[in-house]
């Protein structure tokens, strides 16, 4: 009887395939392009001309640190983006520069790391002779996948949501789908 229980525990342990997670520690750097999603621009006084800001095409660069705790990873992030070619109804294009620090937490599953991000992001616009800033939140989703030990891909949508700093006269809203690939070291 003793025997079985031995075949039977040998045959489990073969038979049970274990997966080790990708290591997703350390610093990682990249670059992304994408597209800003129904962005909006809204004088609150009157003082500038709401915009209804078309999508436009979005690069940029980020660098960012994470920590691993079994599945958990959570680290943090600060990107530079800058919007082109994006025009406000029938107007000059508008270009607009982002900046985003956030915090990042996620769940790694194999070599893919699912994750949430919130911060602040910096919003700076500039069409004609008016110029946009606003100061405020963002938050999002995102997914990377780890392509041999030190390449990342990944894709991630972010809201952002500002308003001027100094009377809150401009609410300024400016999303973003990028793909992302990154070196981690």
């Amino acid at each position: 009887m003793k025997s079985i229980f031995k075949i039977l525990g040998v045959a489990s342990i073969c038979l049970v395939q274990t997966h080790a997670l990708a290591d997703w520690r350390g610093i990682y750097a990249g670059d992304s392009g994408g597209t800003t999603i129904h962005n909006e621009l809204r004088s609150n006084d009157g003082d500038l001309p709401d915009l209804d800001i078309d999508d436009g095409r979005l690069r940029g660069v980020f660098i960012g640190t994470q920590v691993q705790r079994g599945d958990v990873v959570y680290g943090g992030e600060f990107a530079f983006l800058t919007a082109s070619d994006a025009q406000s109804s029938g107007q000059d294009d508008l270009d607009i520069d982002i900046y985003d620090v956030k915090g990042r937490l996620g769940y790694a599953f194999d070599k893919t790391l699912a994750y949430a991000a919130i911060g602040l992001s910096n919003l700076d616009a500039e069409q004609d002779n008016d110029d946009y800033e606003g100061l405020g939140a963002n938050f999002g989703l995102g997914v990377d996948y780890l392509v041999g030990e030190h390449f990342v891909v990944g894709a991630e949508f972010l809201f952002r949501r500002a308003e001027d700093g100094e009377d809150d006269s401009i609410d300024f809203d400016a999303n973003s789908l990028s793909f992302r690939a990154a070196l981690k070291f």
